[in-house]
């Protein structure tokens, strides 16, 4: 699949078929893969992982679908061409990442999230 069109179209097609993997249960990753589905009426299988790490290798490796995750976490597998940037839920795009906004790809939501240091 190279655009989030063609995931949503074959996740509506096969329901419960395309997998997607997260660094964990109740992770903004795992949410993130949540809200897709409900925005997009969608129903994916979550494959939960104990961190990003093992989950980006799986998904490079093809033994999963499709993935939510922080950019730092795919920018190595992105580079290297073994897994494709499709989109990104942030409301403003990086603009050195050739990646579609949500509104640009039939899934319109936003997921923002935020780090402090104290």
């Amino acid at each position: 699949m190279t655009s989030v069109a063609e995931v949503i179209a074959y996740a509506k097609a096969n329901p419960g078929k395309l997998t997607f993997a997260s660094s964990g249960n109740g992770g903004a990753p795992h949410l993130s893969g949540e809200l897709f589905q409900i925005v997009t009426g969608t129903k994916m299988l979550h494959v939960p992982y104990r961190g990003s790490a093992p989950a980006v290798i799986d998904v490079g490796g093809g033994r999963v679908d499709i993935m939510f995750d922080g950019a730092a976490s795919l920018l190595a597998m992105i580079q290297a061409g073994k897994v494709r940037a499709l989109a990104t839920l942030a409301l403003l795009a990086c603009r050195s990442w050739p990646m579609s906004q949500p509104s640009e790809s039939s899934a319109s939501a936003a997921w923002t999230s935020h780090c402090g240091l104290g």
